[in-house]
């Protein structure tokens, strides 16, 4: 659950690159589960891995940093977004396909 007096923040990111068929989704979802986010990673039918993370500043930002961490090596390009669109309705992070 997040705590709602941090600086809440809602962050898109798209991974380019080698980031299907090597457990992107099923890692991110591990990494995800050990920091106070919600939100969701998805293939895309372009190749592509969407994510959607909100949650404190330093929270989501631990969480982009393990992603490239982790799959630093097969990620090509990665395009972020902050959104201002932060939502009170998310409970967990999840896998969605």
């Amino acid at each position: 659950m997040i705590n709602a007096s941090t600086d809440v923040i809602r962050m898109r990111a798209v991974y380019e690159g080698q980031v299907q068929g090597v457990g992107f989704r099923a890692t991110t979802l591990q990494l995800a589960q050990d920091r106070a986010v919600t939100g969701f990673v998805r293939n895309c039918e372009d190749g592509t891995v969407e994510l959607e993370v909100q949650g404190a500043r330093s929270d989501v930002q631990a969480l982009l940093d393990a992603i490239q961490h982790e799959f630093g090596d097969s990620i090509r390009s990665i395009d972020f977004k902050e959104s201002g669109s932060v939502t009170s309705e998310e409970q967990v992070f999840e896998i969605r396909y």
